[in-house]
């Protein structure tokens, strides 16, 4: 440190998000939305992590009693990278007549995609990862009830 060269070291950090929705008013509704972050380091080597997230959301109710649910997620961590990953999730509920119980199946990780996400960022003054393991497909039988 005593003989060391003094550095200039810049840190930026961008998230940006956009929601659409439609009016929920009708049968068939739906929500996306988009979302990416840009991380940059500046020293004598940059380095920069640029990701983008897409989720679009698709509401079905043909019935009053009758939910039917659907989400596409996208995930594309690092632009600098060829890992992409699409999950599919779906749901349906029932609700009795004398709404005091609501039926549900919920399924999630259709795709059945088994993963690492992960995310390294190396330069000069710093080393960075970030993972994340991706959870198993799986089917969830819920009751709910109120009195």
């Amino acid at each position: 440190m005593n003989n060391a060269v003094i550095r200039n070291v810049n840190s930026y950090s961008n998230n940006n998000s956009l929601t659409i929705k439609s009016g929920f008013f009708g049968i068939f509704n739906f929500e996306n939305t988009i979302t990416n972050t840009n991380l940059k380091f500046k020293a004598i080597n940059n380095s920069e992590i640029y990701g983008i997230t897409n989720n679009l959301h698709l509401y079905i109710k043909p019935k009053d009693r009758i939910k039917l649910g659907a989400t596409l997620e996208n995930y594309h961590p690092d632009l600098n990278s060829s890992s992409n990953f699409y999950f599919l999730d779906f749901d349906l509920s029932y609700t009795s007549i004398s709404k005091k119980f609501t039926y549900s199946i919920i399924s999630k990780n259709i795709t059945s995609q088994n993963a690492i996400i992960e995310n390294n960022l190396i330069n000069d003054i710093l080393e960075s990862n970030r993972s994340y393991t991706i959870n198993n497909p799986f089917l969830l039988f819920k009751i709910e009830f109120s009195l």
